[in-house]
């Protein structure tokens, strides 16, 4: 009976051990603008999908800003808030001129996050 019990118990944690790193890896995939499978994404909390967004928006502010950064500057966010339903708002500067933007996001078909930035605005002192 104790032998039963002992090999349930580990059965049971390899599971979860196997479960956390498939989290873990779909995770990282949407962090790198991957593809993240739909089921997947219609489960993550809203915490969690504002943590992945703005990880992409962090990680591709230079490639999702039209502005060109300026003097040999790299953007870098400073700044992101989730405003409403897939929409937000980011600060971002290069070290010479520092920009506001309005923000949509979505979660394409194949899971991949999609980021639109609108409104581009210079930040006032």
């Amino acid at each position: 009976m104790a032998k039963k019990v002992i090999i349930w118990g580990v059965i049971i944690l390899a599971a979860l051990i196997v479960g956390f790193f498939l989290l873990n890896s779909y995770i990282y995939q949407a962090k790198q603008g991957e593809e993240l499978p739909q089921e997947q994404t219609g489960a993550l909390s809203q915490a969690q999908t504002e943590t992945l967004v703005s990880a992409y928006i962090e990680e591709n502010i230079s490639e999702l800003s039209s502005e060109p950064e300026v003097l040999g500057g790299t953007f870098y966010v400073t700044n992101i808030g989730f405003t409403g339903t897939n929409s937000g708002t980011v600060e971002y500067e290069d070290g010479h001129i520092a920009l506001e933007a309005d923000f949509q996001y979505v979660f394409n078909e194949e899971g991949a996050i999609e980021v639109e930035l609108a409104n581009i605005r210079e930040q006032q002192p």
